[in-house]
């Protein structure tokens, strides 16, 4: 009889070791499989990345390129005319400074580095000050909820800035605003960027296709963003972009 139970142990001892060696197995098989797919998927982010940055090098830079070429053409053939030479030679330092801060864009947003959202919001108080500043704009930055371990993929990271450059250009050129309020809020795997300035505001039907404003509804499309600007003459505008972070 305790011969028996002795063997019964044992065989449950043997099944017991089997069991944690299988569990142990198929931990090991779906971290495995996890690592594979976020591998996969930061491929398809880097193919998509570089389509678009050749897209945008062929068509930002190529066209500020192709500019500066002619432009400088023209300022040596009449290079007597002092104004027109001067005015071309600003056209040309405006031009290869566009494709400088682009290229400096690129650089920043394809180092993995920069995935958290503390240095997205970095490198936003940046460009803030860098804008608004020299205009003797006030502006206030908020930030919302608990930033900690928030990251960005690629193509988000990229968008959500361009996006808020957009508007920080146009409040800054087109509002006459005085005051602009920047707010950035973590919730619930989400990241809400609002934008809001105290300017003469706008119609949105006669102005849908101005100001940069179709840029910014295809960025937030191309990262399934949400996108919302409310803006009335007289009113100020708002702009909000609602994007998942990275998982």
């Amino acid at each position: 009889m305790n011969l028996a139970i002795v063997e019964r142990q044992r065989v449950f001892q043997r099944g017991a070791i089997v069991v944690v060696i299988l569990l142990i197995l198929i931990g090991v098989l779906i971290i495995g499989r996890y690592k594979a797919v976020n591998k996969a998927r930061r491929l398809i982010e880097l193919e998509k990345m570089r389509n678009h940055i050749a897209r945008d090098l062929h068509d930002d830079m190529g066209s500020a390129l192709s500019s500066i070429n002619i432009i400088s053409k023209v300022a040596m053939t009449n290079g007597g005319d002092i104004p027109k030479t001067t005015e071309r030679l600003k056209k040309i330092h405006e031009h290869s400074s566009l494709i400088l801060e682009n290229m400096s864009d690129i650089v920043w947003t394809i180092n993995p580095a920069n995935d958290s959202l503390e240095k997205v919001i970095f490198k936003m108080r940046e460009f803030s000050a860098d804008i608004f500043d020299p205009m003797n704009i006030e502006y206030v930055f908020n930030q919302e909820g608990n930033f900690q371990g928030t990251k960005l993929g690629l193509q988000t990271r990229r968008d959500l800035y361009l996006v808020f450059k957009e508007a920080v250009n146009n409040a800054a050129k087109y509002s006459g605003c005085a005051r602009v309020v920047i707010t950035v809020a973590v919730d619930d795997r989400y990241v809400e960027m609002r934008i809001t300035d105290d300017g003469v505001g706008f119609d949105r039907d006669e102005v849908r296709f101005g100001n940069g404003l179709k840029n910014m509804e295809e960025r937030a499309r191309q990262i399934d963003g949400q996108l919302t600007i409310t803006s009335a003459p007289g009113s100020g505008t708002t702009v909000t972009l609602r994007v998942r972070s990275h998982d």
